[in-house]
């Protein structure tokens, strides 16, 4: 196999190198390092989802128009994934690759479970601060004209109509969704630690990300902040109503069985990548 080399003008002689440098950046950066890049990652979703939402519930989706426009727009979430690259934001989706750390035993168990808890919580709560913050400014629903609150609109109803078939999904099928998104968005981030050209990589990773987005796997930090937005948009707002056991639904629905399914997908797409391309 031919050396890689990178942008730092170091030489590695195979790819697997390039995925440990990385893998051990992210394990063995300062805990709090870590966090805060979780946090930055959470908001980078909620910069791509955020503008492919408000083009899909700006129309019914038993319009004909609706799967024309989902089509075309698919590619724009792509903008999260690229985001979390160039800034170095910690997904967790991306940070199951450090599961090959384990596979060669260079770290131990208990540092990379630490490193998986501290970013899923760093990303949830990442989308729950962007989503406050996009509920706040009004980007899914209209100023009322009496006061500085809001009024709902077709965007809002879809939007939560979008949350609610998230949490109301069987567990087993958010699961089984879950693997399958994680297999595309962990090649994603593969794709940027190993092309030295970063064209390359994008162009990877347009058309993995946009594969997914067409497929409507369940990503567990995207699916965090369409359920907050939903959330804050029907209990604060009051825009439309929500089940009580929401929250409930939420988390044991949809977020942990995605998570869940995330992880095995994750985990899976590293053991065959380490599996085949190993001296």
């Amino acid at each position: 196999m031919k050396n890689v080399v990178s942008e730092n003008n170091k030489t590695y002689q195979t790819p697997i190198e390039k995925i440990d440098e990385f893998s051990l950046n992210k394990i063995k950066a300062p805990l709090f390092n870590q966090f805060m890049s979780a946090v930055l990652a959470g908001a980078c979703i909620g910069f791509g989802f955020t503008s492919l939402l408000v083009i899909l519930c700006s129309i019914e989706t038993s319009d004909n128009l609706y799967q024309i426009v989902k089509y075309l727009t698919s590619f724009i979430y792509c903008t999260s994934i690229i985001l979390c690259c160039i800034l170095g934001a910690s997904l967790f989706t991306g940070n199951c690759i450090c599961f090959e750390l384990l596979m060669q035993k260079k770290i131990k168990l208990s540092l990379l479970v630490k490193n998986w808890v501290t970013t899923i919580i760093g990303n949830l709560i990442g989308t729950f601060l962007f989503a406050l913050f996009i509920f706040l400014i009004g980007v899914f629903a209209k100023k009322s004209n009496d006061n500085w609150w809001f009024i709902a609109d077709i965007k809002t109803i879809n939007l939560i109509n979008q949350s609610l078939d998230r949490v109301k999904m069987p567990f087993w099928q958010s699961f089984l969704s879950g693997i399958l998104c994680n297999i595309i968005v962990a090649t994603s981030i593969l794709s940027w630690i190993i092309f030295k050209n970063k064209t390359t990589s994008i162009l990877c990773i347009f058309f993995l990300i946009t594969s997914f987005t067409l497929s409507g796997y369940n990503h567990v930090v995207a699916s965090s902040y369409i359920g907050w937005l939903g959330w804050l948009l029907s209990t604060i707002a009051g825009a439309q109503q929500i089940p009580d056991n929401y929250g409930i639904l939420l988390f044991f629905n949809c977020l942990i069985p995605a998570f869940f399914g995330n992880l095995v997908g994750g985990m899976l797409v590293t053991w065959i990548y380490f599996k085949l391309n190993k001296k």
